[in-house]
């Protein structure tokens, strides 16, 4: 009987802990997914604004702040762009030259008939 009884309690003891671990993972999953919520609503503001929607409830420092992001980016882009045609030009130069350096073969035109 005494087996049974000490049974009994660790049983109920096991179960009462994994209550309490599933409520604190519970609270631990809503915090985070609370957090999650919050920066995706942040990133999709932020992405309005680059967009250059809702930017009238901008102050003047975030709309200087939102300035110098765009600014930035646009020279960034720039320098990829004329990066990617100096890419562009020096490849075409390199096959001019190659094709250059190759002998031209000429089939005459009796033999394509």
């Amino acid at each position: 009987m005494v087996r049974i009884l000490e049974r009994y309690e660790q049983h109920s003891y096991t179960e009462r802990e994994l209550n309490e671990t599933n409520h604190q993972s519970e609270e631990s999953w809503t915090l985070g997914h609370a957090k999650l919520k919050d920066r995706i609503d942040l990133l999709q503001k932020n992405q309005r604004n680059l967009m250059g929607e809702d930017i009238d409830s901008l102050n003047l420092k975030e709309l200087h702040n939102l300035e110098q992001q765009l600014e930035t980016a646009l020279r960034r882009l720039r320098l990829k762009k004329s990066s990617k045609r100096s890419e562009t030009y020096q490849g075409g130069e390199i096959e001019k030259t190659q094709r250059q350096s190759q002998p031209s073969t000429v089939i005459p035109y009796w033999m394509l008939q």
